[in-house]
Formats: structure tokens, sequence, C-alpha cells
């Protein structure tokens, strides 16, 4: 049902399906991913895309995802200096940011208004619930699929914001995502860094697109809410306990 819930969507082949099962298959849940040959089969996906005519500016859609892996290693890397004993590793971290946005090699030009929620479906229907999980409908797509569905469409997808909340990498890749063009925006100042991102985001959509309207229908509020939580597990402004009472552990910090 998921699968045909997404198909119309979807303008695809045999090589960049092959490649994305190629890029899926790296991921292991202990960690033990090899990154570099990540990033070959997702340039190789996002040529692909290219090809197909899905993706339209090759170097900075490239260079974004780069840099979205490249920032999500590094903050990961920065939480885990203030709470070492969070249930987490920075090289998921990177691969995650890597592939966040992987469903534009393979949407059409319908999908790209909604590849938040392409991945989620495709995911789940893949059974991939690690990468699903920290990926899923990042940036305003809880609020874009709340407006969908309330005009009937996807109304079979279920989705949980208190899982999404609980989950350290969700929190990692989505902020690093807004933070990134071809280059990380927040690294001076996370919130200046949302600030000049949150611009350039107006400029390039029209008023009536279902993103901006996704935006100003709380998409605004909850994002600027994440990166100021984001900013202050970087800075590691909150309590052990508070962080341990969020996000799993590998031990206790008690």
């Amino acid at each position: 049902m998921l699968e045909v819930m997404i198909r119309k969507f979807l303008n695809t082949n045999k090589d960049a399906e092959d490649l994305l099962d190629d890029l899926f298959r790296l991921y292991s849940i202990d960690g033990r991913i090899d990154i570099e040959k990540s990033k070959v089969y997702l340039e190789e996906l996002i040529s692909a895309g290219y090809r197909l005519g899905n993706i339209k500016n090759l170097t900075s859609y490239k260079k974004h995802c780069l840099v979205v892996s490249e920032t999500s290693d590094i903050l990961a890397k920065k939480i885990l200096n203030h709470y070492p004993r969070l249930d987490m590793k920075p090289n998921k971290a990177a691969y995650f940011g890597l592939v966040e946005d992987y469903s534009r090699c393979i949407a059409n030009e319908e999908g790209q208004e909604i590849h938040e929620i392409l991945s989620y479906i495709d995911l789940t229907n893949r059974e991939l619930f690690d990468i699903r999980d920290a990926t899923e409908l990042h940036f305003v797509g809880p609020e874009e699929l709340m407006l969908l569905q309330k005009r009937g469409r996807f109304l079979d997808l279920k989705y949980s914001q208190e899982r999404q909340e609980k989950n350290i990498y969700y929190a990692i890749v989505s902020g690093a995502d807004i933070l990134c063009t071809t280059e990380f925006l927040g690294k001076e100042d996370m919130m200046k860094g949302f600030e000049k991102r949150i611009r350039d985001f107006k400029k390039r959509h029209r008023k009536d697109h279902i993103l901006m309207e996704a935006f100003y229908n709380d998409g605004e509020k909850r994002l600027r809410k994440m990166i100021n939580k984001l900013d202050k597990l970087c800075r590691g402004e909150y309590s052990k306990q508070q962080v341990g009472r969020v996000y799993n552990l590998t031990n206790t910090f008690l």
C-alpha cells in the first residue's frame, strides 16, 4: 500500500535504483559504515538523478549533501564531548546526513515538493527504520504532512512526533540540513545561521508553495525551537540528567 502511495511521484530507472540499493546496503546499525564509499554511491546516485532530470543543479546539490554529512559528524562529536554516555555514533550521523535528501534523486517534479514525505514512505516500505527515524520529515515535513492530510492526502501515513523528538540523530541531521546550503551557516552562531538560511528559503519559494504554507503553519516556531535546543546541546548547556531523560543512553549518568 505504501509503495502504491508514492508511485506517481517517482521518476526513476534501474541504474538509480541499483545505486540506491548499494548505498543502503552500506548502512550498519553498529556504526561501522564506510562513509567514503557511501559518498561515492551518493554522488553517482545524484548524477543518475541529474540525467533523469530530477536534479537541476548537480554541483550545488552534491555539495549540500556532503556538507550536511560533514556537519552532522561535527555536531555529533561536539555533543558527545559534553554527553559521552549518549547512545550515538558520529559515523551514523554522517551517514544519515548524507542520505537524508536521497528521494530528490528519484522524484519527479511533483514529488520534489514532498520529497520528505516520499522518503518517509519509501524507507518504511524498505523496512529501513533506523534511517527513516533519523531523517523523517525533516525541515517542515511534519507541518506539510498535516496540511496534506487535512486535504485528504496520505491519510494512511502514521507519524509520531514524540518518537522524532526523542531521536538524537534526528535533532542533529535535521538541524544540519536547516543550517547548511553549500556551506555550514552556523559555524559562528547557530541562530544567526538559521536566520540567514530562512531568508534564503523565503527568496527561493513562492508564497503559495506548500513548504511556505507549512513554514508559517507552526513550522517556523518548531524549527526555531529545535535549532536553539541543538545549539545548547553542542554547548553542553543542559545537565546530563536533562539529556538522559530525553535521549537513549549507553548507561545511566547517575
